[in-house]
């Protein structure tokens, strides 16, 4: 069964990595296949579903590769999936060159390196069982699991501000994943009551849905709303993510701001079915625009005055995640295609970002933005990563990023004019942050200890390869995706 070889390579992948006794090679080489492996084995799941969609127009059902009713994937699930292992293959690829460069200094030992790479493999198990649960349950203990393996990665230098940021980590993100479980427990509680026997699925309570009193469900979405929007990093809730980001190793604030996001966005969007069903959808509605254009605001307000880069890009992700808050709170089809559209772009765009801003720490081992300067002679490759991702994250044409705001901005104005009017006024002061602090990386004197040249090709591969991917489904997108959004659409419709 495939996905039960979707669970088990990242798991021996992390056992092979625990028992390999100094030999950097072995566990690089297991990394990069294990993620490759991943890849296609992601490509194997999403055929049935994709054969579903030729056939029909309709919702596909939860048919395809289940185990005992415990695992499957449809629609969604596909299309978070495949974010999720194309952003574990290259941030596995730049992992190595990375980590190398951080060896060749004498940054990390291979104890810590050999940390990195197994909690790495069971971090990515967690969000393979997470996106693929059927059960509420399932999906929250998964999630639950990314946390507690990640934790120990965010405080891998064990320097006294990265086990701060550790900390703060996991005690904001525990305690909102209790809430959530709480939610999740009192949504499930209330299935049960009407019949619903065995493992409880998405399916069977969106089944029970009709018998749930919609004021125990509104309860029960505050506190999913709460947990869950915690792990997205929205406003108010987003604390943890600028500490944990600039602190973290660059490959796994790239794992983080991406495939975290998604997972967690797609454990939001789960439940939000199921409000729907219950018939609270305007109220689940009325809230993801309120943390969104929470989110969009502060994230632009305080990435005016933001002086470290990789802090930087951490406020981007929170403005960005209310953008997806925005698109399926406006509650018309042109709002949750721009969503979809636009989660596609920054899973590609911020790992980009990340690479760039690793490269650049990497050279000049701050991450203070005055400290930074005349990258473009520095590091001219680099400085090219930065500003294709910077030029993205700001939606400038020809990149995706422009179409998916663009199309929610016009949603926007169509149904919800005041909010089109606000955060058409915040993108365009997070547009002008990020380009005074990508002009300020590029221009002016670099300072003497800098010497010239790239970190390392290594380093510059994947942010390349991966940077084309980004304008090549930015000009021309598969008929795969438009396909996959109609089915994801029809489902919130």
């Amino acid at each position: 069964m495939l996905i039960i070889a979707l669970f088990s390579i990242p798991f021996i992948a992390a056992l092979i990595t625990i028992v390999t006794k100094r030999s950097y090679r072995l566990i690089e080489i297991v990394a990069i296949i294990a993620a490759l492996a991943e890849a296609v084995l992601v490509i194997g799941v999403a055929r049935p579903v994709q054969t579903i969609w030729h056939t029909t127009i309709a919702w596909p059902s939860i048919t395809s590769y289940q185990i005992s009713g415990y695992f499957s994937f449809d629609a969604l699930s596909v299309y978070i999936v495949s974010l999720i292992a194309t952003v574990i293959v290259f941030t596995t690829w730049y992992a190595i060159g990375y980590f190398r460069k951080e060896v060749e200094k004498n940054i990390l030992g291979f104890r810590r390196v050999r940390q990195f790479y197994a909690l790495f493999h069971l971090c990515v198990m967690a969000m393979f069982l997470a996106v693929s649960s059927l059960n509420p349950l399932v999906f929250w203990i998964s999630l639950e699991a990314t946390s507690l393996t990640s934790v120990f990665l965010v405080s891998l230098y064990n320097k006294p501000k990265s086990t701060e940021a550790a900390w703060k980590y996991l005690i904001i993100n525990s305690l909102a994943l209790l809430l959530a479980l709480l939610g999740t427990t009192l949504l499930t509680a209330m299935a049960g009551t009407q019949g619903v026997e065995g493992i409880v699925t998405w399916d069977s309570l969106i089944g029970a849905a009709p018998h749930i009193n919609p004021l125990v469900a509104k309860i029960a979405f505050v506190f999913i709303l709460v947990g869950y929007g915690t792990k997205v990093g929205w406003a108010p809730l987003h604390t943890w993510k600028p500490d944990a980001y600039s602190k973290a190793p660059t490959p796994l604030t790239a794992l983080m701001a991406s495939g975290f996001l998604a997972l967690a966005w797609y454990g939001m969007l789960r439940f939000f079915l199921v409000g729907n069903a219950i018939g609270i959808g305007d109220f689940i509605r009325t809230s993801f625009l309120i943390f969104g254009v929470a989110s969009v605001v502060l994230g632009a307000l305080i990435m005016m005055v933001q002086r470290n880069y990789k802090r930087f890009f951490a406020y981007s992700s929170i403005e960005h995640a209310g953008l997806l808050a925005i698109g399926f709170g406006l509650g018309n089809v042109f709002g949750i295609y721009a969503s979809l559209l636009h989660l596609l772009y920054h899973s590609l765009a911020k790992p980009l970002a990340f690479f760039g801003a690793g490269n650049v720490f990497l050279k000049y081992g701050t991450t203070k933005l005055s400290h930074v300067r005349g990258l473009v002679r520095v590091a001219p490759v680099t400085a090219g990563i930065m500003i294709v991702a910077c030029v993205t994250l700001m939606g400038l044409p020809p990149f995706g990023i422009f179409s998916s705001e663009l199309t929610l901005l016009l949603a926007a104005f169509a149904s919800h004019p005041y909010v089109g009017a606000v955060i058409s006024i915040f993108l365009v002061l997070s547009f002008i942050a990020t380009l005074r602090m990508v002009a300020g990386l590029l221009t002016g004197e670099s300072p003497e200890n800098v010497e010239k040249g790239e970190p390392s090709s290594l380093t510059l591969a994947p942010a390349i390869v991966l940077g084309i991917l980004l304008l090549v489904l930015s000009v021309w997108l598969p008929l795969w995706f438009p396909t996959l959004f109609q089915n994801i659409i029809l489902a919130f419709s």
